[in-house]
């Protein structure tokens, strides 16, 4: 199941990353997919981007919000007022999706 899972993150959520990096000039160096226990992507400070495999269970508008979230730390690596602009200017509707985010868990989606 997590082959198949990280086959589907593979096929369907690179190509959204890759649209939104290029539709808001922002740039990574990686994108990889893992088994992640306790969050939905990671951002290092060279810019390789590691998402959840289970992240692509979730509905479109919360994938997003992962993809535009980690995008914003190519810029700013915290959570800082300039971090949370970043992504606002992207996804202007992001404290709503924010809020909706909390009810999923990475953990949940483990079989």
């Amino acid at each position: 199941i997590e082959k198949i899972l990280k086959t589907e993150c593979e096929n369907l959520i690179t190509d959204r990353l890759k649209d939104i990096a290029y539709e808001n000039n922002l740039n990574f160096k990686s994108i990889n997919y893992k088994k992640l226990s306790r969050r939905w992507g990671s951002c290092d400070n060279k810019h390789n981007i590691i998402f959840n495999i289970y992240l692509v269970q979730l509905p479109w508008d919360l994938i997003d919000y992962v993809i535009v979230h980690e995008l914003a730390h190519t810029i700013e690596l915290n959570h800082s007022p300039r971090f949370w602009a970043i992504v606002e200017s992207i996804l202007p509707e992001y404290k709503k999706i924010k809020k909706d985010m909390k009810r999923h868990s990475p953990e949940a989606y483990v079989f």
